[in-house]
C-alpha cells in the first residue's frame, strides 16, 4: 500500500503530470485557494472541504488536487491543517488566549476534535501544543497557574480528615 501512495504522490508532483493543467490556470487557482482558505479564513470552518473549495473555485477536484500538490507541495488536508496549526501558534503567543485551554483554542482554529490537533502540531512543529505554549510563554504560564491557585483560594487538596467522635 505504501508503494502505491509513493507512486501516486510522484505522479501528481511530476511536471509531466502537470501538463494537463496550464500554468496560467494553476496560477489562477493558487490565488483563488489563497484567497478562500487564507484571506477569508475558510480553514477555520471544520465542515469546509476540498469539494466545496472546487465548487467555490468553479473547477474540478482533480485540478484542485494538482494545484495543491504542484504549488503547495502538500494535499488539501495537510494545507488546511498547516493553516490551523499556524493559527493555534498565533493564539498561544497572544495574551488574550492565556485563559483558554488547548481544545478551546483548537476549536477556534477549525479543528472539530482534539485528536488531530496533536498529530498535526507534532507533524509541523515537532512538539505538542502544550510543549509549544510552555517553551514560548514560560512566564505567562507561571502567571496563569498562580492566578488559578489564587482563584481556588487556600483549598487543600486530597482527602478530608476524618472527624473524631
Amino acid at each position: 500500500m505504501e508503494i502505491n501512495q509513493n507512486l501516486s504522490r510522484k505522479k501528481i508532483t511530476d511536471p509531466k503530470y502537470n501538463r494537463f493543467v496550464k500554468k496560467d490556470v494553476l496560477d489562477d487557482l493558487e490565488e483563488k485557494i489563497k484567497d478562500i482558505l487564507i484571506r477569508k479564513e475558510k480553514y477555520k470552518d471544520p465542515d469546509y472541504n476540498a469539494k466545496k473549495l472546487a465548487e467555490d473555485c468553479d473547477t474540478k477536484m482533480t485540478r484542485i488536487s494538482i494545484a495543491f500538490n504542484s504549488r503547495f507541495k502538500m494535499n488539501y488536508n495537510m494545507f488546511v491543517n498547516k493553516q490551523r496549526v499556524d493559527a493555534i501558534k498565533r493564539m498561544l503567543s497572544d495574551e488574550k488566549f492565556d485563559d483558554m485551554n488547548i481544545p478551546e483554542i483548537a476549536k477556534l482554529a477549525g479543528f472539530k476534535t482534539i485528536i488531530p490537533v496533536f498529530s498535526a502540531f507534532k507533524c509541523f512543529e515537532g512538539m505538542t501544543p502544550f510543549e509549544y505554549r510552555k517553551t514560548h510563554n514560560p512566564d505567562r504560564i507561571k502567571k496563569r497557574h498562580e492566578k488559578k491557585d489564587a482563584a481556588a483560594g487556600n483549598k487543600k487538596r486530597g482527602r478530608k480528615p476524618k472527624q473524631q467522635q
